[in-house]
């Protein structure tokens, strides 16, 4: 026998339908509301990513971003120039900006310094800084150039996440980066607000912080920023000599092609430069010599060596330091930092260009 076939369901009014569009498309109307609510709270002045900043990037980018720039040009009634120290953590351990600033001023110098130095912070990424600089005609803009900031590979090399590289670089520099696929320049063009997707991960570490706390009944502090000396005090040394390390750079390890991320930066940081009426200054601060023999093979530090050589802006060459003035194969220890912040100081009253320095250090085989 056959199921009898059951009576239909009853089908909702015309009047039930609308009202039904009505409350989904109100529901989807809120939800937009409080996502673009909630996005205005990811802007960089939030007081809650101070509790979630975690890399020296996004400190750095923080005190570029607060600086007081009344109180930094005091000097000179008012009317102060800056030395602008830009660069990586070799700039960040080099120099001990409180102490040079001090003696600038028992100098009566025209100059202070202000120093923003921060891990892989070569000119693809320091190049995103100059928007938030009061940089003035007048000024002196350092900014340093180690090898490994022509790495092939760079961005797989200093591991930035996607969402980091929003803070500095601007939509149309995404299409230009050669590393990334169509599908990664696409997703990071589309992130809109862009705030919002630059500064979530940092927001949630924020709240995370602070519900961590609450939950032990305390009050969430903000973790200590990574903008100043680091290693003021650490005098052990650390570091890798093995060939396989990331940081080793092979016979053909480098590219100094228009299309390299910092090859750009440069490009970039030289046309910011003469916006604001200034020139910048590119300086070699040498690596440890052991450096030099066991992590670079000898023809890419002959082709690093041309390169600089060459380059159209002016280009310093500050003095190597003594083995034990190291803390690892590229940061100085805090005998390094006080001759190279003395040399500072010396060089701004006489730049001196400066030589390359040779290779002293024993070359293994796999580098010759």
């Amino acid at each position: 026998m056959s199921r009898p076939i059951p009576p239909p369901s009853p089908q909702p009014s015309e009047e039930e339908t609308k009202l039904a569009v009505r409350w989904s498309l109100s529901l989807l109307f809120s939800f937009f509301l409080v996502f673009i609510g909630l996005s205005q709270c990811y802007h960089s002045d939030a007081k809650i990513l101070d509790y979630g900043r975690t890399n020296s990037m996004e400190w750095n980018l923080h005190k570029a971003q607060t600086l007081n720039m009344k109180e930094r040009r005091a000097h000179e009634d008012g009317q102060g120039k800056i030395v602008w120290l830009l660069g990586s953590s070799i700039i960040r351990e080099g120099f001990d900006e409180k102490w040079i600033n001090q003696q600038l001023a028992i100098n009566r110098s025209e100059y202070r310094v202000i120093k923003i130095g921060t891990d892989r912070g070569n000119a693809g990424i320091i190049s995103g800084f100059l928007k938030y600089l009061d940089i003035k005609k007048g000024d002196i803009v350092l900014h340093d150039v180690p090898p490994n900031s022509f790495k092939k590979d760079w961005i797989e090399y200093s591991a930035f996440e996607p969402y980091n590289l929003m803070l500095v670089l601007d939509k149309e520099d995404f299409w230009k980066l050669d590393e990334w696929t169509l599908a990664d320049k696409l997703e990071q063009s589309s992130a809109v607000p862009a705030q919002f997707y630059a500064n979530h991960d940092t927001y949630t570490k924020g709240l995370t912080r602070w519900f961590t706390y609450l939950s032990d009944g305390k009050k969430a502090r903000i973790p200590r920023s990574k903008h100043y000396l680091l290693y003021r005090k650490i005098r052990l040394e650390r570091y890798t000599t093995n060939p396989k390390h990331k940081s080793y750079i092979g016979e053909n390890g480098l590219d100094f092609s228009t299309s390299q991320f910092n090859i750009q930066g440069l490009q970039r940081l030289n046309t910011l430069c003469e916006d604001k009426d200034t020139t910048l200054t590119l300086l070699h601060i040498p690596p440890r010599q052991e450096y030099l023999a066991k992590m670079m093979h000898q023809n890419a530090l002959e082709e690093y060596q041309d390169y600089i050589a060459n380059l159209e802006q002016e280009l310093y060459i500050f003095p190597q330091q003594a083995e034990e003035d190291y803390y690892d194969l590229t940061h100085l220890n805090f005998r390094g930092r006080n001759k190279l912040s003395q040399h500072l100081i010396d060089w701004l009253q006489n730049p001196q260009k400066g030589e390359f320095p040779l290779v002293t250090w024993p070359i293994p085989e796999y580098n010759k």
